[in-house]
């Protein structure tokens, strides 16, 4: 029983998204782009200035790093109007061959230019490039800094929205099946006006965790949870708390994909696919919330939990 309930807590965790606080010491952030690539380059820009940032795109001419705190460079080794020649000092030859050599491949990778951190974010094709920069302010710009100005609404989440997955929790010969229900709320908490979530998840157990939790407008979270069972309930008190103002970064490679179409309960979805420490996931654009469309994790002593989208809304 104990076990079964920290799988599913520990499903409900992966589940959230990072909450971040605005910054009032606006630092300066360059991205770097082609002519070919500044759509994608733009929708980065708008994502990190709704959450605070001061940002400027430019082109290659424009080019230089003095006074930025950060740079981010759309595209890579074989970028065009000399994009490429500098994501070249900042990938490796292992990933520069990877995106040349892998159709439909995309790659979000962290290095460091001049001693100033350098986000890349480079596709097969520039349709690939697009599609990893809109992932990339879904995401909550993860792995890099930049994560201290993701909010909810830079997420895209608006109220309303909601997405339901069937779950199934495999172990040996043996198959459960559970559901999850995610959706976007918008209320006054805290006597602040805030957008948050409920989660509501039904284990293969009979067991029910429903999670509130909210952004309020000075960037503070907070969370409540409850939780049934056959033999025991229990609820957390509302708790409420700042975000973290910096994150640790590693540089390498943060998430590299693949572009493919993945047929689930819900439809067929342009979904980029990607390895997590314990499985793999494909996500689209397309799907509200988490964006998640199948994830299949391995959670140990031969167990796999398989996540599927059922339905979402609302639909584009």
């Amino acid at each position: 029983m104990a076990l079964k309930l920290r799988t599913f807590i520990l499903l409900l965790i992966a589940l959230v998204p990072l909450i971040c606080l605005r910054v009032e010491n606006k630092p300066s952030i360059i991205i770097l782009t082609n002519s070919v690539d500044k759509p994608a380059a733009e929708v980065i820009a708008e994502g990190l200035r709704a959450g605070g940032a001061s940002v400027t795109v430019v082109s290659p001419e424009e080019f230089k790093l003095e006074g930025a705190e950060a740079v981010v460079i759309l595209g890579g080794p074989d970028a065009y109007e000399g994009v490429g020649e500098i994501s070249s000092k900042v990938l490796d030859d292992v990933e520069e061959d990877w995106l040349r050599m892998t159709p439909n491949s995309s790659e979000i990778f962290l290095g460091s230019l001049e001693e100033i951190e350098a986000v890349i974010i480079a596709g097969h094709t520039r349709v690939e490039t697009n599609l990893a920069a809109r992932l990339f302010v879904r995401s909550g710009f993860y792995g890099t800094s930049l994560g201290i100005y993701s909010t909810l609404r830079v997420m895209g989440y608006e109220p309303g929205q909601y997405a339901t997955y069937v779950t199934y929790l495999i172990e040996g010969n043996t198959t459960r099946t559970g559901n999850i229900t995610l959706t976007v709320v918008e209320e006054e908490i805290e006597g602040q006006q805030a957008i948050g979530r409920i989660d509501v998840i039904y284990s293969p157990d009979n067991e029910v965790m429903r999670r509130y939790w909210w952004q309020l407008e000075n960037g503070s979270y907070c969370l409540k949870i409850e939780f049934e069972s056959p033999s025991e309930s229990f609820s957390t008190n509302l708790t409420c708390a700042p975000p973290p103002k910096s994150f640790p970064i590693q540089l390498g490679v943060i998430t590299r994909m693949i572009t493919e179409v993945k047929s689930v309960s819900a439809g067929n979805f342009t979904s980029l696919m990607f390895f997590t420490v314990n499985g793999v996931k494909w996500v689209s654009l397309d799907v509200p919330i988490t964006g998640e469309v199948l994830v299949i994790e391995n959670v140990g002593n031969r167990t796999f939990f398989r996540r599927e989208l059922l339905d979402y809304g609302p639909k584009g």
